[in-house]
């Protein structure tokens, strides 16, 4: 039988995450802070609509990988964490590589594209699976900033896993998920960054020793 995971505090909350970043934001400059403000609202509106695997926004997870890198990692480079917000919408929304680079310059289209998968409108698993590894191999000579965001990333889908909705086709992904934790993901941040490092590994550990985590779906 599935074990019912009461969803964590705020985790699943778009007014609590997005508090905490303004809150973080108070420690920019009042340029940089406009930029991530910015990016923050392309992302939004560029996600607006979507939903993730476990039924919430799609804009709360670009949002929580860009909070760890400030909050847990102290990472405070601008273009870092702009890309972070924005790192989906070249691969998941009609927003272009172009219109980054119009609204905030090459180097943070770079590394939004940089983490971006190309991908077909159908693919099937095993092209997934394949892609997906070559993927993670190329991340592995990327510079720090890349890899930063495709760790944050990595690791806030982690955390989120015990909260997909018990009988979700999503949970059918989770042996191929576990696969490139353990393969790929783990390795480029152990590479990159202490914390991410520790956190994804916590996560991942909790996830492998709790294969059954599920919500149900009205929760």
């Amino acid at each position: 039988m599935p074990i019912h995971l009461p969803p964590t505090s705020g985790f699943h909350n778009l007014s609590v995450q997005e508090k905490q970043y303004r809150e973080l934001l108070q420690q920019f400059s009042e340029e940089h802070a406009h930029i991530l403000s910015e990016a923050y609202a392309m992302a939004k509106k560029a996600h607006e609509g979507q939903l993730r695997d476990d039924g919430t926004h799609y804009i709360l997870h670009p949002l929580r990988a860009t909070i760890c890198l400030i909050a847990e990692c102290d990472i405070t480079d601008v273009a870092t964490l702009a890309a972070a917000l924005l790192h989906d919408v070249v691969e998941d929304t009609p927003l272009t590589a172009e219109q980054i680079t119009r609204n905030f310059g090459g180097e943070i289209s770079r590394l939004v594209q940089e983490v971006t998968r190309p991908r077909p409108a159908v693919e099937e698993e095993e092209s997934i699976r394949r892609d997906k590894a070559k993927k993670f191999i190329s991340l592995m000579d990327a510079d720090e900033k890349t890899r930063l965001i495709k760790c944050a990333d990595v690791l806030d889908n982690v955390r989120s896993w015990p909260n997909i909705p018990c009988g979700s086709d999503a949970l059918k992904k989770l042996p191929r998920w576990h696969d490139e934790i353990q393969h790929y993901a783990l390795p480029l941040a152990q590479k990159t960054h202490p914390v991410l490092f520790q956190e994804l590994s916590k996560a991942f550990v909790f996830s492998q020793n709790n294969k059954n985590l599920c919500v149900p779906p009205n929760d």
